[in-house]
């Protein structure tokens, strides 16, 4: 019995549909086949009908429940059919309250997708190696109040943020359940969002049990409300790629074994434990448990509020390149003013700099310098 790979749980609209670099997109309903172009496609729900639009042909309308499979391709072939995917990639687009899947036919066999609502939980067969389909990638695309990305692995996986804006007010907005390494590729031109929700008993708004790797070309934001920003069970690398921890409730980003910059920017604020804090793995599992290494790239950590340290390591330290600056809370202290409250924030010369609910939410890349903060009729100076 063939795995259904399809899951459609809401009635939404979905444009595009990471299809741009295909050309066909097949629908495999009960016995029958559906051939549509990917240009100008269009889904939407309807009862308990799919209906699928394009820039060529009127809509068509197919039964929810015989839906068994949905697949990309390149080309067609010969009697209209379409070849199957062979690039080993699931597609996950949310979309408030939902969420569609797509798996590559060639991978189908070794990946089994769960879904409900906009909670999205993949097992990757302990089959999965070099020898059958090799390494499968994860791109996750769309926006959602109360979604997740689970997986479950036992071999390296890519996970590619595209423009994707997630929140889960029930645990980690990613969470990867996988000793061995995970990559977590911020697509290039794109600005990604993630957090969790408050009072939980997970670790973090992105989780992984093993091995860490930030690249890509992209910015990630996000936002760890119940514990750290970033936790990683084993090392955590980072290169190319822009990542701000805009808030943690305890460290900006906490990992064993060791901390690796090798280039992009690093932005960490609004934690009230350590930026950074590296750990010993398994009481020292290799030559660098517990280190803090940069050989490029940009780290700033902004320690207004936090208790802890900017960095805080249980091995060394080893900066051979990069800029590594730890900016302390120089503020005045309020006079007439309470900084955990909204204020506005001027220049010098009274030039409105902006409205924030209090100076922790005042952006982290404003230029140095002394600033006007103001509530009511009460004013301070403040030194940033």
């Amino acid at each position: 019995m063939k795995k259904i790979l399809l899951f459609i749980l809401s009635t939404v609209v979905f444009a595009g549909v990471h299809a741009s670099q295909y050309t066909y997109l097949t629908f495999v309903s009960g016995n029958d086949t559906t051939l549509m172009s990917v240009s100008g496609l269009e889904m939407r729900i309807q009862d308990d009908e799919l209906l699928i639009y394009n820039d060529l042909v009127d809509d068509v309308r197919l039964p929810i429940t015989q839906l068994s499979k949905m697949y990309f391709s390149d080309e067609k072939g010969e009697g209209g059919d379409v070849d199957m995917q062979t690039n080993s990639t699931v597609y996950i687009t949310y979309n408030e309250g939902s969420a569609v899947v797509s798996v590559a036919e060639n991978i189908s066999e070794y990946v089994t997708v769960s879904v409900s609502g906009s909670k999205v939980v993949v097992s990757q067969s302990d089959e999965v190696s070099d020898e059958t389909c090799g390494e499968i990638s994860y791109f996750l695309s769309g926006a959602t109040t109360d979604g997740s990305f689970s997986l479950f692995a036992d071999f390296r996986t890519t996970i590619v943020l595209d423009n994707i804006d997630l929140n889960n007010e029930s645990g980690p907005a990613l969470n990867f359940q996988n000793e061995k390494c995970t990559v977590l590729s911020v697509k290039s031109e794109t600005e990604n969002y993630l957090s969790d929700g408050t009072d939980g008993d997970w670790n973090g708004c992105i989780v992984s049990v093993g091995s860490l790797e930030l690249k890509g070309k992209g910015v990630l934001n996000l936002c760890g409300n119940t514990a750290h920003g970033i936790l990683s069970n084993e090392s955590c690398e980072q290169k190319n790629c822009t990542v701000n921890v805009l808030s943690a409730v305890q460290d900006g980003i906490n990992c064993s074994q060791y901390f690796l910059m090798e280039s992009g920017e690093l932005n960490i604020k609004g934690f009230s434990d350590d930026g950074i804090q590296v750990s010993v793995k398994d009481g020292g599992a290799t030559d660098d448990t517990g280190n803090f290494i940069q050989t490029g790239g940009d780290i700033t950590i902004y320690m207004s509020g936090a208790t802890g340290d900017g960095v805080s390591l249980a091995g060394v330290m080893s900066r051979v390149g990069g800029t590594l600056t730890i900016i302390e809370d120089t503020r005045l202290k309020p006079v007439g003013v309470d900084f955990e409250k909204p204020l506005k924030c001027y220049t010098l010369l009274g030039v409105l700099v902006g409205e924030y609910d209090s100076l922790k939410e005042v952006p982290s890349g404003l230029l140095s310098g002394v600033y006007v903060v103001t509530q009511g009729s009460n004013a301070v100076k403040i030194i940033r």
